[in-house]
């Protein structure tokens, strides 16, 4: 019976029907079977049945000492005549020869895969030449990207095998063909491949983000089988023989100017020793095959997981930000550049942001849970002034009246000196700010500091009527207004 295949892997056979490949083709390249493709191409024709096994060999009960002969590497005809002479073996040559060619490892036949213009690219990497750095020889790698059907490549020298550095080559070699081809053919390097099983690939998930913005389908190959990418094999062992065997330098940028010169006048112009035709003659017949170049360059993100806080916000490189409050204790996506922060939710988006500077907030109020208004927060806080005193409530008013909407802050600020001083101490601190015509949160804190020390553990005041949330909550929805109006 057809297994269910996951998403990714539904919409790679799309992919490759689309591509022009056979359902035959389909199931060798990517390791799912024939059926499980027939089932999501709607091609219902039997399987061939299966030829039933032949009768017992005599050489059955002989196994371990032809087993054994065989790892000595002795021919079938002289283990026949062993056999004849030390256990008067009453079957036939020909039956040795059989079985001896059915337990004799297999040499392996590969096939060679032949792809139309445009249609397929390989990648890999390999050790590049060493290079002088604070006097010392260190050795980089070498991307390296070949075309299949005109075998024109591409290869630079780089530091990192991070998948940033994997994606920058890659558009650095479509840019040098000027286009992209249909598939892309990759080891299971952990840039781009995070599951080394061909039977279930789970693609990085960066890596197949930027392969759909290029319009081409990541095939990734299977474990320990280089003769599927082949062609960037031994065209990785050509650049290091050839371009830069028994070499050094001095740069990075040195390296890589011998290698777009090799490439120019030696790699691309020679006759290649399987099509018998240059590279570059071959690929003015595949350049017009090769997809477009998107107008501008994909935009890299890192990724990881995030927990939502129990006020709505995740937490990223100090700075925090809203999703929606249905969230609040599950895990999140996130996808993080220099510019932006993206929220998601199994592959949805639900929260987007700019990036904030470290111990600021950025809020949304459509993430906040109904009700959570200005208003709200304003009643909350002067009820509870009113809890603490009436130089609390006057101070209070005195801050509003001076500073509006971001006076607001500096009262939850103070208030927040309640579970650190109790409410006499902060009562006493608004009157001498209220002497003073003091409207800021630190000066309360200062005159509290002065009239009593920090008490060792919090005082535990019960949630008072008007008081919705917690002050920190207050002071997030604050911050988010005037981001908005700011």
């Amino acid at each position: 019976m057809a297994k269910t295949l996951p998403v990714e892997q539904r919409e790679l056979i799309q992919k490759l029907l689309e591509m022009g490949w056979e359902k035959r083709k389909i199931a060798r390249e990517t390791g799912i079977s024939r059926n499980t493709v027939r089932k999501y191409t709607d091609d219902k024709k039997e399987e061939s049945p299966v030829d039933p096994p032949g009768s017992r060999s005599v050489c059955f009960q002989f196994e371990s000492i032809i087993l054994d002969s065989i790892e000595k590497g002795l021919s079938a005809q002289r283990i026949y005549q062993d056999l004849k002479r030390e256990y008067d073996f009453s079957g036939s040559y020909v039956a040795v020869r059989r079985f001896v060619a059915l337990k004799r490892p297999k040499k392996t036949y590969y096939c060679r895969i032949h792809t139309e213009p445009g249609e397929e690219a390989q990648v890999d990497f390999g050790q590049g030449a060493p290079v002088s750095v604070d006097g010392k020889e260190r050795k980089p790698w070498l991307f390296v990207m070949v075309l299949g059907y005109s075998r024109v490549l591409y290869t630079e020298a780089v530091w990192e095998q991070d998948l940033e550095t994997f994606i920058r080559c890659h558009e650095r070699a479509f840019q040098a063909f000027g286009g992209v081809p249909q598939s892309i053919r990759l080891d299971n390097l952990k840039a781009g491949v995070l599951k080394a099983n061909l039977f279930d690939p789970e693609l990085n998930f960066v890596y197949r983000d930027f392969a759909a913005y290029y319009g081409f389908t990541p095939l990734p190959c299977r474990v320990a089988t280089p003769e599927h990418k082949g062609k960037v094999e031994s065209s990785v062992k050509h650049v290091q023989n050839n371009a830069l065997k028994a070499k050094h330098f001095q740069t990075l940028e040195e390296q890589n100017a011998e290698l777009r010169r090799w490439s120019k006048d030696v790699a691309n112009p020679r006759k290649h020793g399987t099509t018998k035709r240059t590279p570059f003659s071959l690929f003015e017949e595949e350049r017009n095959q090769l997809q477009a170049l998107p107008e501008k360059e994909y935009t890299y993100f890192k990724t990881s997981r995030r927990s939502v806080h129990n006020d709505g916000h995740i937490e990223v490189d100090g700075a925090y930000y809203s999703v929606p409050h249905t969230l609040v204790g599950k895990w999140v996506e996130i996808h993080v550049n220099a510019a932006q922060v993206k929220v998601l939710v199994e592959g949805r988006q639900v929260a987007l942001h700019r990036r904030r500077p470290k111990g600021s907030f950025q809020t949304e109020s459509r993430h906040l849970p109904p009700g959570s208004t200005f208003d709200e927060c304003l009643n909350g806080a002067i009820e509870r002034m009113r809890s603490v005193g009436s130089h609390c409530t006057n101070w209070g008013e005195m801050v509003l009246e001076a500073n509006k909407k971001v006076g607001l802050r500096n009262i939850l600020g103070a208030l927040s000196l309640i579970d650190v001083y109790g409410s006499k101490v902060v009562e006493n601190a608004c009157e001498m700010a209220m002497n003073g015509g003091y409207t800021r949160y630190v000066t309360i804190k200062l005159f509290c500091e002065g009239l009593q020390p920090k008490k060792t553990q919090k005082i535990e005041r019960k949630a008072e009527p008007g008081v919705l949330r917690s002050l920190e909550e207050y002071e997030h929805i604050i911050d988010s207004i005037l981001t908005k109006e700011g």
